[in-house]
């Protein structure tokens, strides 16, 4: 994959519950940069609550999609970090960036402290 092909670009969606139903929506844009505290929801901009927010992009002609995050800085950040792998500024890691998940095998008062990549802690219990 070439990371400086002109016009590459990634978007953010949020994938939340919209009268009664589990949806994707877009992310308000305001100059050209989202604004993930703002969705939009039948044409209208209202505020993110609740839900999980998702970047989507192509590569290699396929649609690739990842979870981000929960809360708007967290999105904002993928946002900004996968259009400075696009324009070149920042070299692409050599493993996927992957949303952090907190760990909850350990004791409940230190679920809070631990953070792992999904998948990272699937060793059973004996």
């Amino acid at each position: 994959m070439d990371s400086k092909q002109p016009g590459r670009k990634a978007n953010l969606k949020q994938y939340r519950p919209v009268g009664g139903k589990w949806q994707f929506v877009p992310v308000v844009r305001m100059n050209g940069k989202p604004r993930p505290e703002l969705v939009l929801i039948g044409g209208k901009p209202e505020r993110s609550k609740g839900g999980t927010f998702y970047l989507e992009w192509r590569e290699d002609g396929k649609r690739k999609t990842r979870p981000v995050g929960t809360t708007p800085r967290e999105a904002l950040n993928a946002w900004q970090l996968q259009t400075s792998i696009f324009s070149g500024a920042v070299e692409p890691p050599e493993e996927p960036i992957r949303a952090l998940v907190p760990r909850v095998d350990c004791a409940p008062d230190l679920r809070a402290c631990h953070w792992f990549p999904p998948g990272a802690m699937r060793h059973s219990r004996q």
